[in-house]
């Protein structure tokens, strides 16, 4: 998910995308959900 959308952003950036942005954040949104459904799987399943 991280390098999927990490080289979309940078396709956009070089395109002069002007939805750039809203992409970086939409991905950075993404990361951070995913590792937050980390921590809570982990502390609800884990050890």
């Amino acid at each position: 998910m991280g390098f999927v959308g990490g080289i979309q952003c940078a396709s956009k950036f070089f395109s002069n995308d002007p939805d750039f942005k809203k992409s970086v954040i939409n991905w950075g949104a993404a990361i951070v959900f995913a590792g937050v459904v980390g921590l809570v799987l982990t502390s609800a399943f884990g050890k």
